[in-house]
């Protein structure tokens, strides 16, 4: 209710009524407070509607509410990368499904590679790369992989809910990230497992994850599918090009660093990172009329997705890159009378390309579709010369930074 425009930034009106919410506290709770601050809304600008965007964890407690008070308030929906579907990070952490990869880390190294100071840090991530590929090449990190992994799955019944109820583990609001298939397996492992005190001393916050597992989590669907029922106008942005977290079991699954892209679409049928749709499947859902829906890059089925109409999907962009272009997307969702689509816009085709460059989202083509900086599972481009190479590029700008830090002193 109070309408304080501090961190607002104004793009395009889209930002004027923020609802800043505690995802500490239960969703079916935050419903409530949201609800009583679109009736402010409404109350105060004479609207008879809002439109509602569900950026990123937001989009858990859109869906809260939604199952919660239904849809008299609301004209279009929208969510944005949302992790509200359910998010493989958490969702596998919880449910104890750790396994480190090498391979995927230095996927992740490459993925990331950003300067650390001045022109040094791009060879500084050069040589960490380099070593990282050449210990991989030689088989060097496989042993520390596999000790690793045996460790974890011996200690990981007890190990995973002493340290997840010790953080982020008593907040609701971050359970709604655990996917439908994985709920229980979270909460057995969480609440009655290898430390069964747990079930006693966190029976209130059990009682709420159940709640909003039985009124949100397993409806979404039909939450959705009602909005649109009543003419609500439902779109989703989506973003991938990028492996998921290095340490999990989902980390092959195509997504933007953090969510995969099949549940942050609600239902897009993808390969995995470094592979595409097998030339059968294309062939048959082209032969069933649904040849549009497919990415050029012949990585994504967006006609599996529960809205393929109204789903947009960039490739090339992470999950906590919210550019401008991302926004003004968002911003012609919410403000459709008639109901975008697909279709709508030559600007805004289901698949597009991000470019960096200048900062903007392109239409997807099959010279432009590949932006992914590595290919296949095995990343091969380093031997000895190259390590060497970047060895020694790295110490000369090393040795040269020092020598300009002297001289300035």
């Amino acid at each position: 209710m109070d309408m304080d425009k501090t961190y607002s930034d104004g793009n395009s009106g889209l930002f004027s009524y923020t609802f800043w919410y505690d995802w500490r506290l239960d969703p079916l709770e935050v419903a409530d407070s949201l609800n009583e601050y679109i009736e402010h809304i409404l109350a105060a600008t004479g609207a008879e509607k809002v439109s509602i965007v569900g950026k990123c964890l937001g989009g858990g407690f859109v869906l809260a509410y939604l199952a919660k008070y239904g849809y008299d308030n609301i004209r279009n929906i929208a969510f944005d990368c949302t992790v509200g579907n359910g998010c493989e990070n958490l969702s596998d952490i919880f449910s104890g499904n750790i396994h480190v990869d090498t391979e995927a880390i230095e996927r992740s190294a490459i993925d990331d590679n950003l300067p650390f100071v001045d022109n040094p840090g791009e060879y500084l991530n050069d040589f960490i790369i380099a070593s990282i590929d050449l210990l991989n090449e030689r088989d060097v990190c496989k042993l520390s992989e596999k000790t690793i992994n045996w460790l974890y799955k011996k200690l990981y019944k007890e190990l995973t809910p002493r340290l997840c109820m010790a953080s982020f583990g008593t907040w609701p609001g971050y359970w709604t990230n655990i996917t439908k298939d994985q709920y229980q397996t979270a909460k057995d492992i969480m609440f009655n497992g290898a430390v069964p005190e747990n079930a006693v001393k966190y029976a209130g916050l059990i009682e709420k994850l159940d709640n909003y597992d039985r009124l949100v989590r397993q409806r979404i669907p039909e939450v959705l599918l009602g909005a649109k029922a009543v003419g609500v106008n439902v779109g989703i942005l989506a973003k991938y090009g990028y492996q998921l977290p290095c340490y999990i079991e989902s980390r092959d699954m195509l997504g933007d660093s953090l969510v995969s892209l099949h549940l942050a679409s609600f239902g897009a049928t993808c390969s995995n990172v470094y592979d595409t749709l097998s030339d059968e499947y294309i062939a048959e859902r082209t032969a069933a009329g649904y040849g549009k829906y497919i990415s050029p890059d012949k990585q994504v089925d967006a006609s599996t997705c529960l809205f393929p109409d109204s789903t947009w999907i960039i490739k090339g962009m992470t999950h906590e890159n919210w550019a401008d272009c991302n926004d003004s997307l968002i911003y012609k969702i919410c403000t459709t009378k008639e109901g975008l689509t697909i279709d709508s816009s030559e600007k805004y085709p289901q698949f597009m390309v991000y470019s960096d460059s200048d900062d903007d989202i392109y239409k997807m083509t099959t010279e432009n579709c590949n932006t992914t900086n590595w290919d296949g599972p095995g990343i091969k481009k380093h031997n000895i010369c190259t390590y060497f190479e970047a060895v020694i590029k790295w110490l000369k700008t090393l040795v040269a930074l020092v020598k300009s830090k002297l001289t300035a002193k």
